[in-house]
């Protein structure tokens, strides 16, 4: 056990010496990944497009709206009827519509169906 010590020490000392295995090996993959992450990188440009319609228009449904208009990654319209949102789903402007049903009401130990459209053609 000893020589494989003294074998692995010894290998350590030559990587140490020769300062290009040095750089290629430490620095180089670091400054690498800087560049590219700066010239390729630019944030979180991930977004979805997606489309609300309120048939409930009560305290819960707005703050299940208001929940999806302050998420970042998530452009969302609102629509007056579910037909203009589907349309919207067929043309390719959203990707997806949530439908707030009337009687939304969030209450601890219930669940409520929030029916929600896509273009599975796309």
């Amino acid at each position: 056990m000893r020589a494989y010590w003294q074998l692995t020490l010894a290998q350590l000392r030559i990587f140490g010496r020769n300062r290009q295995v040095l750089f290629f090996t430490l620095l180089f993959p670091i400054i690498l990944m800087l560049a590219l992450g700066s010239f390729i990188g630019g944030g979180n440009t991930g977004t979805i497009n997606i489309g609300m319609t309120d048939a409930s228009n009560n305290e819960s449904s707005s703050k299940l709206m208001d929940v999806f208009l302050s998420n970042e990654g998530i452009s969302t319209e609102i629509f007056d009827t579910v037909e203009k949102g589907k349309e919207a789903v067929e043309k390719g402007d959203i990707q997806l519509l949530m439908e707030i049903p009337k009687g939304y009401k969030v209450e601890e130990g219930t669940s409520t169906r929030i029916p929600v459209y896509y273009n599975e053609k796309i």
